[in-house]
């Protein structure tokens, strides 16, 4: 667990949408611009493997309560291949399909 405040990473991640299938369809983040930070933001699954895939750092995290943009990060998002698909992977987490550890659902 860190305090964050970095210029390392791109976007936090703080809750998940799930499809009928149990994958991640979309995230709800808070995205980098510059010095600051956006207000929440949705980013669709195929998105953010791209983004990450292009290079940027996806983290998983909480916003601290009254404390406009910073927040209490937790783990790297990453992309496994597997079975011919790509999951979004956070964490020991190891498992079949997405899993972020520590990112509640909606």
């Amino acid at each position: 667990m860190a305090w964050f405040g970095g210029k390392k990473d791109d976007v936090v991640v703080v809750a998940v949408r799930l499809d009928a299938t149990g994958q991640i369809d979309w995230l709800r983040a808070f995205e980098r611009r510059g010095p600051t930070w956006s207000d929440w933001i949705k980013i669709a699954r195929a998105e953010a493997i791209e983004r990450i895939r292009s290079g940027e750092k996806f983290v998983t995290g909480e916003r601290i309560i009254y404390q406009a943009g910073t927040f209490k990060t937790f783990d790297p998002v990453r992309i496994e291949e597997r079975d011919g698909g790509a999951y979004l992977v956070s964490g020991p987490e190891n498992g079949q399909g997405d899993a972020l550890a520590r990112v509640p659902i909606l």
